[in-house]
């Protein structure tokens, strides 16, 4: 990891001087954007603090109130006892992402309070503006009061009268649009469409606290709702963030999220690849015209590893019933899938048993792990958070040091549950930070804390299913699933939708046992999602067949590895249109998704540098949609440049793909 830092100021002041920050009648505390656009303003009106925020002028959060509820007293009477502040900026370098080098850059104030009913008791307020963006937390310093349960939150986000919201909605559709006043226990981040633009509601450098769920309060004004959080002092809470654009598309671009964690905490990184894998899950049962049938057995996994062989592609996923049924307690994960569990092993995959007998097989992982190190293919590890909640923390740990041992190059981790918030957010830190330490990637799958911008601290941290992965929970996303996701859910981070089926016309549902819903998709949009929902990650769960038959496009996907040097979003019309545009030194790739509705699309080339490129574009056949000739697509080769405008008749469902080589 690189971090080159441009430029860091520090004032500290007891009273409000000059531009960066400024006073009005000792009661109003103003600090402004670096390029003074955004401007959030702190207000004390007889104790109780407030603060609003203004953009260009006008006001994009009305008066919100802050405070916390705690076991010993409700923290929202205060007295102001001074104020810091301070700029920051830098340039650093992630492992991987969707941009080469990232701009951090803020001006920051805090407020040092005191209880008006206890002055034993002290608090500060931190506030972060950036161009786009706020955050705002709550810090406990070392005082008398050392031990601390917080019940609740007060933080308000009190937008203007009229917004609406989208949310996030677990493995289903993200909800909206829903009125403001009408928000219930909403999982963020939450997209609130005003008059002004576009903002977002999330959270950042989440560690040791219940994670948040938003709701309107009495007032109908949004608020965080949290679960009890027991802590010591000096502590601080997560970061309360609130991004703002004119555009939806450019909340995804954000790193107001990312930048409000800490650098990264792994001294050598390079270990951490980004890059594309394929996993077996969907592909079990499926018969190929040679006669191979995949199953869950070696044989099936050495030919997924042959395949990425032969095609530059970084790594397998091997899922779960590798040692056994994941929900059995007697589950080994140091061995391979128990004898005499293919009945409760049919239940689970809900397929015949003679059938799970015959293509489910003993997988040796040490003897996988080594065929796939010879080829120069990392094999990430299934195991289920059962092992920690019947063996505790320790033996996860030492299961992950034995998959490292073995050369193992990460885990996929799959449902964590546990009743207590707070505990799951340490948890899940834990498990990072131990993958890390044992140079290991890791995924989380089904139900996993929202991603907050850790994956800057820890980049091995490679995506997790925050969304709704394909065919997970039993049903397939269409089109407006996935276009509402990559608008809502991506704001947070990285995800693992698992695109990227090329076989469609098949009986995927007879066939494969874990396909249990028809994919209403085509191959070109199932391409232009690998590419739109670009990640650490980029799990394809089709089997290889599928992908040597149309290999000229899934040339295109592989170039989907998840590190690129410039994205651009070109249209981001919420549940019905996306474009992304993504440069990896000076090749460029488009992929363009539309919804059940299809339309007109328009994509001019304006950002593309000076001089001829080469386009290869691939469309939609002439009579598909998504659900009819799914498999068609045509390709047209030609020469382009900056000044040329390219039109397409998206299909309902369908896609575009261009690559654009200079």
């Amino acid at each position: 990891m690189k971090c080159k830092c441009i430029q860091t100021c520090l004032l500290i002041l007891t009273v409000l001087l000059g531009s960066l920050v400024t006073s009005c009648n000792q009661s109003t505390y103003q600090v402004n954007s670096p390029n003074e656009r955004l401007s959030l303003t702190f207000k004390t009106d007889s104790g109780k603090l407030y603060y609003f925020v203004d953009r260009g002028g006008k006001r994009v959060v009305n008066e919100s109130a802050m405070g916390l509820v705690t076991e010993l007293i409700t923290l929202e009477n205060f007295i102001v006892k001074g104020v810091e502040s301070s700029s920051f900026s830098e340039d650093w370098e992630p492992v991987w992402g969707q941009f080469a080098s990232i701009k951090n850059e803020y001006n920051e104030v805090v407020l040092h309070l005191e209880a008006s009913e206890n002055k034993d008791i002290k608090m500060d307020v931190i506030a972060r503006v950036f161009d786009n963006g706020i955050g705002l937390r709550y810090h406990f310093p070392e005082q008398n009061q050392k031990h601390w349960v917080v019940k609740s939150d007060l933080t308000e986000f009190n937008f203007p009268e009229g917004s609406s919201t989208y949310s996030t909605n677990g493995e289903s559709t993200p909800k909206g649009p829903t009125p403001i006043k009408q928000l219930k226990n909403a999982k963020p981040p939450v997209v609130v469409e005003m008059q002004e633009g576009y903002a977002a509601i999330h959270e950042a450098d989440l560690m040791n606290f219940s994670f948040m769920r938003i709701g309107a309060n009495d007032s109908g004004i949004p608020t965080p709702q949290i679960s009890k959080s027991t802590l010591d002092a000096p502590f601080n809470t997560p970061w309360r963030v609130v991004l703002f654009e004119e555009k939806l598309g450019d909340l995804a671009l954000s790193h107001v999220i990312q930048n409000l964690n800490s650098p990264c905490k792994i001294a050598d990184t390079s270990w951490i690849k980004s890059g594309i894998g394929m996993t077996e899950c969907r592909a079990w049962g499926a018969t190929l015209a040679d006669g191979f049938q995949y199953g869950k057995n070696m044989e099936s996994l050495k030919r997924f590893i042959d395949f990425c062989h032969e095609n530059g592609m970084e790594y397998i996923m091997v899922d779960s019933g590798w040692y056994g049924n994941q929900w059995d307690d007697e589950s080994d994960p140091f061995t391979p899938r128990q004898e005499g569990d293919n009945v409760s092993a049919a239940r689970f995959y809900r397929g015949p048993i003679e059938v799970i007998d015959r293509l489910r097989g003993a997988i040796v992982m040490p003897e996988l792990i080594k065929y796939g190190r010879e080829r120069n293919v990392g094999v990430i590890v299934y195991m289920n958070d059962l092992l920690r909640r019947n063996h505790g923390m320790s033996f996860v740990d030492d299961v992950l040091k034995t998959y490292a041992n073995w050369g193992a190059a990460g885990i996929k981790y799959g449902f964590m549950k546990e009743n207590n918030p707070q505990k799951k957010v340490n948890n899940t830190r834990h498990i990072v930070a131990e993958c890390a330490k044992n140079k290991l990637l890791v995924n989380f799958h089904d139900g996993p804390v929202h991603p907050t911008g850790e994956d800057r601290t820890y980049p091995n941290l490679i995506t997790r299913e925050f969304v709704q992965a394909q065919f997970d929970a039993s049903k397939a996303f269409g089109p407006t699933c996935f276009l509402r996701s990559i608008f809502v859910n991506a704001i947070a981070g990285p995800l693992d939708f698992m695109n990227g089926f090329f076989e469609l016309e098949s009986e995927m549902v007879k066939e494969r046992f874990q396909v249990r819903q028809t994919l209403n998709s085509t191959v070109v949009a199932e391409a232009a999602r690998c590419l739109i929902a670009s990640n650490g990650l980029n799990i394809l769960s089709d089997h290889d067949e599928a992908y040597r038959k149309k290999a000229d496009i899934f040339e295109f996907v592989r170039q989907t590895k998840g590190q690129w040097d410039e994205t651009r979003i070109l249209h981001d019309e919420m549940g019905r249109l996306a474009t992304f545009a993504r440069r990896k030194g000076d090749t460029w790739l488009i992929g363009s998704h539309i919804n059940e509705k299809g339309g007109s699309v328009t994509i001019p080339l304006d950002f593309l540098s000076d001089g001829a490129y080469h386009a290869r574009i691939f469309t939609d056949g002439e009579n598909t949609d998504y659900k009819h000739n799914k498999e068609d697509y045509r390709i047209d080769d030609r020469t382009v440049s900056n000044k040329d405008v390219l039109t397409f008749n998206i299909p309902a469902g369908g896609g575009v793909c261009i690559e654009l080589k200079k």
